[in-house]
């Protein structure tokens, strides 16, 4: 726990919600390098029960707050704490919802949902994946996890090149871990309105009302070229006169229709796109005078255009082209939204290399669409954004998988977010009621419409900077107006002879006398104000054994941690609790001022004091300190677990619980 995490807290408590980052390792365990992240991460992963009593003494700590509304909590975890909270749903946890980025999903390093008694999960789930680090396969496998547990979900999958960390800002591993600037604002947006849902209850989603602004009228058009026989097409036009005009242009949205023609369904999100300040315009796919009244007039017109890709694709340009001739449109700002057979049509424009800006596709029947052959001598280049709305149990995970696929090779910008539990097709269609195969759903109807008013939003107006660090504000990191208790906390590691190291830590007596008078020699250095009762130092040897001897397939194997009769080194670990009249500033620069010299003599001062009452300690003797972690100064509170001491940051308003740990790389 870093300051990757405190900045998270503290964008959280911005946000008018308690942001508390905990401490999963412990006080005092190594996280210097790559070798102690993997021993550290492994052995919580290795063992799930240890790592889910460590989330759960984090949530009974932010209950204790008499600030805290005990009733709503949510946890997210980045990477090692994804994995986590990915556990913690599925086995059962009492929260609001989790949120999990670049979560570490492989089966190998997770818990599993009993397939044959599925436990219910109740927490709610949002997990923000990129398409180049989770494997297609492992979210798949976790979708079908979900639906059996009856969960509420839903799995964003980011693209290009959208390896893990996207959202840590110094991520900079080529083609392993990499910050994303599109991602991280994108992942954090709808995050932002994922905690308005849990903690404030979902709004209605949006739906069709009449506004008096908005003019609507029908335009034939027809395709440019006669020989193409596209016959006379009959759209439909929706806009603000007086917010647009021809000296103060509006972008436009096209709407492609679903499979029973362009009705009332289109023409009310073409008005709902006008009420927005865009024009809008519902093309007609089939024609003027096209048969749409039953089902067979449907799969008829439907399938002959999507086996006739080409003549589609000129009937979608037919519309652009007519929303084009209109004076009060800014033609350099255009997207396409299809829903259903609309879907389908979209996917293919941006395929087949529509300079249009995005397009957003809504249950779009992908096993009909055209697919990216990067064999072709003219392979087009897909430069249109591209935003899928899909629901788990219409497209299969597979057809997910080869869409994923296709864009990555042609160098796409995209994002495909999968919906459940039980969402089929049709879940934006407000009359759809078609058990097990077109359900209309309101929550993924909600979710799906205000990200696609976040995406036209960046297609038109630029993608706005993402979210980063927070601004102090108000928020103290106690609540109710009283002064924060600061804290200042650091570790260094001493050395010594291997069979004085096991005299301290085999012998608890020896080992408490050291810390105690470790304490007092700590506030000495640290200056006035400050006594040993501030003062919490835990002595321990330098590094931590995996208790079971788990590992990710994928890690190598780190090395035991040493016993204490093998032990080379102690680590000592101090948090000092600086009261509001003294100052961390000052404690953290006279503690870091401290040359490994001089805390070589702090130990060996505490020794001697110690070998007053524990005579086996006499004799000992440090001989060196070779890592020093600087003093890190922080607004936090003690927390402990199975005698595991943790510390966290804490931060005021109501209602929100972050759980994270040392950011690892795998």
């Amino acid at each position: 726990m870093q300051l990757y995490e405190k900045e998270r807290s503290g964008m959280l408590a911005d946000m008018g919600y308690v942001g508390f980052a905990a401490d999963i390792y412990g006080v005092g365990t190594p996280t210097a390098t790559m070798k102690h992240w993997m021993a550290a991460a492994n052995k919580h992963r290795g063992n799930s029960t240890l790592y889910m009593a460590k989330i759960q003494a984090a949530i009974t700590k932010v209950k204790s707050y008499d600030y805290v509304d005990s009733t709503k909590i949510a946890v997210i975890g980045y990477c090692f704490g994804g994995t986590g909270i990915v556990n913690m749903a599925i086995l059962g946890s009492d929260v609001l919802g989790v949120v999990g980025y670049h979560s570490g999903i492989a089966p190998e390093g997770r818990v599993h949902v009993n397939s044959t008694t599925p436990l219910k999960i109740t927490a709610k789930v949002l997990l923000h994946s990129g398409a180049m680090d989770d494997k297609a396969a492992d979210v798949a496998m976790l979708e079908q996890e979900l639906e059996n547990a009856s969960a509420t979900y839903e799995i964003v999958r980011y693209g290009k090149d959208v390896f893990h960390s996207f959202t840590e800002w110094s991520s900079k591993v080529p083609g392993q871990a990499m910050y994303n600037a599109r991602a991280d604002y994108r992942s954090w947006e709808s995050t932002k309105m994922f905690l308005h849902e849990l903690f404030k209850g979902m709004p209605t989603p949006a739906k069709h009302v009449a506004d008096v602004e908005v003019a609507k009228s029908l335009h034939n058009y027809t395709c440019a070229n006669s020989d193409d026989k596209c016959g006379t097409m009959q759209g439909y036009l929706a806009y603000k006169t007086a917010g647009c005009t021809a000296t103060k242009k509006c972008p436009v949205v096209v709407v492609i229709q679903d499979w029973n023609g362009m009705n009332k369904y289109e023409k009310e999100r073409s008005d709902m796109l006008a009420g927005m300040d865009y024009v809008a315009f519902a093309a007609d796919i089939y024609g003027y005078g096209t048969p749409v009244e039953k089902m067979s007039h449907w799969v008829a017109a439907s399938g002959m255009h999507r086996g006739n890709p080409a003549l589609y694709y000129k009937k979608i340009q037919a519309a652009i082209d007519k929303v084009k001739t209109l004076d009060f449109v800014d033609v350099a700002k255009i997207a396409v939204i299809g829903y259903c057979f609309g879907g389908t049509g979209v996917i293919n424009m941006a395929i087949q290399g529509s300079n249009v800006l995005g397009v957003v596709g809504y249950h779009s029947g992908l096993t009909g669409r055209v697919m990216y052959n990067m064999g072709k001598d003219k392979a087009p280049a897909v430069t249109a954004k591209l935003l899928i709305h899909s629901g788990v149990m219409d497209d299969k995970a597979t057809d997910i998988a080869a869409l994923e696929q296709d864009l990555e090779k042609a160098n796409a910008t995209y994002e495909i977010a999968r919906y459940g539990n039980k969402v089929y097709h049709s879940f934006t269609e407000w009359s759809s009621n078609v058990p097990g195969m077109a359900m209309y759903n309101a929550r993924a109807d909600y979710r799906s419409w205000e990200s696609t008013k976040l995406f036209l939003h960046e297609l038109f107006k630029g993608m706005p900077t993402p979210a980063k660090s927070h601004t102090g504000g108000a928020c103290n990191g106690t609540g109710g107006g009283k002064a924060a208790e600061t804290t200042v906390s650091g570790s260094f590691e001493v050395t010594m002879k291997k069979e004085q190291v096991a005299k301290v830590l085999s012998n608890p007596t020896a080992k408490a006398a050291l810390e105690s008078k470790l304490a007092i020699e700590i506030a000495a250095a640290a200056g006035a104000g400050i006594s040993a009762a501030h003062v919490a130092v835990t002595v321990s040897a330098s590094s931590r054994r995996l208790t079971d001897g788990r590992r990710l397939a994928s890690e190598p194997e780190p090395e035991p941690e040493p016993t204490a009769s093998t032990a080379g080194s102690l680590l000592v670990a101090y948090t000092i609790k600086v009261p509001a009249s003294v100052g961390h500033t000052s404690v953290a620069t006279k503690i870091n001022s401290k040359t490994p010299t001089n805390l070589k003599d702090i130990v060996n001062s505490a020794l001697t004091a110690a070998s007053g009452t524990v005579p086996e300690l006499k004799g000992v003797a440090a001989t060196g300190v070779t890592v020093k972690t600087t003093a890190d100064a922080a607004t936090l509170d003690g927390i402990s677990t199975s005698g595991t001491t943790m510390s966290s940051q804490a931060m005021n308003m109501v209602t929100m619980l972050m759980t994270s740990a040392a950011f690892l790389m795998f």
